[in-house]
């Protein structure tokens, strides 16, 4: 079985906990729930992981386009059935796609909501259980020789405070980004 499917089924990507933990990093970032064409998309866009080789290399960073493709589809089936309009679908294709900041980056545009939430959802998994799915699934060695030449060879623990820690980081970052945008279109310095 290859890791993209080991990660759907009982890794760091579990297909019940990892939207549950992505829902709870949502409600922390925004103060509210996603819209249900949202929570649709966050429930599914990491399925295109199945199948795939690796997590991080070249298969693996096309993983959104599955989700995006299977959101897309079912939103619209949904959309049809109450007759909510075709807008949905694509705002979800794009939603789940944009997760990926490589994807958003290629196509130039900003990373979806989805994908702020995606990365915060860490810092609500126990670490415990993180580490103990990631083991499961054989995912720990590829997350850990990504990090290697920045932190070199650590315990999985320290590896783990060390990437929460670049999480932390990274949304300080956004959150800094975004204010300062806000100032600038409101035309405060």
């Amino acid at each position: 079985m290859k890791i993209g499917t080991r990660t759907i089924l009982f890794g760091v990507h579990q297909f019940l906990w990892h939207p549950f933990t992505v829902w709870r990093a949502w409600r922390w970032l925004y103060g509210s729930n996603p819209t249900w064409w949202q929570f649709i998309a966050m429930f599914l866009h990491d399925v295109g992981y199945c199948g795939l080789p690796d997590l991080d290399g070249a298969m693996g960073k096309t993983h959104p386009r599955g989700g995006a493709v299977l959101s897309s589809m079912i939103v619209s089936c949904i959309a049809r059935l109450f007759k909510l309009g075709p807008s949905y679908e694509i705002s979800a294709y794009w939603f789940s796609l944009l997760h990926s900041r490589d994807l958003a980056h290629a196509t130039d545009q900003e990373p979806s909501r989805l994908c702020w939430a995606d990365k915060a959802c860490i810092l609500f998994d126990p670490p415990w259980f993180y580490l103990l799915r990631a083991r499961l699934a054989g995912e720990l060695p590829e997350f850990k020789h990504h990090a290697e030449p920045m932190i070199g060879k650590v315990a999985d623990e320290i590896w783990l405070n060390w990437y929460r820690g670049r999480v932390r980081s990274l949304l300080l970052g956004m959150a800094l980004r975004d204010e300062a945008r806000a100032d600038l279109e409101s035309g405060r310095r």
